[in-house]
């Protein structure tokens, strides 16, 4: 039938071409928003915002001031590098 109808050929592989490139689009859109929301909670990205990543010497996170102690060495994980850190005192904020 399309054979023998051409500008019926041509219309619809232009609708066929118009609907692909709005579903790529949509695709892409989607992808980016993915991508955002990707970053936001990235651990990198976390850093970047300025906060750290602080571990003991078993390389276990550090989630308390009450989980190192004076004189304990720690691992201070930034986003560019880290440092060596001895914790020199602990203390309860009050904001807590």
């Amino acid at each position: 039938r399309l054979a023998a109808n051409p500008r019926r050929a041509q219309a619809l592989d232009e609708r066929l071409g118009a609907a692909w490139i709005r579903g790529q689009a949509t695709r892409n859109h989607r992808l980016a928003l993915a991508m955002r929301g990707l970053d936001a909670v990235s651990p990198l990205a976390v850093l970047g915002r300025g906060y750290a990543v602080v571990t003991d010497s078993s390389g276990s996170i550090l989630r308390r001031a009450a989980d190192a102690a004076p004189g304990d060495t720690v691992d201070v994980r930034l986003a560019d590098g880290h440092l060596e850190a001895r914790i020199v005192r602990s203390g309860r904020d009050r904001l807590s």
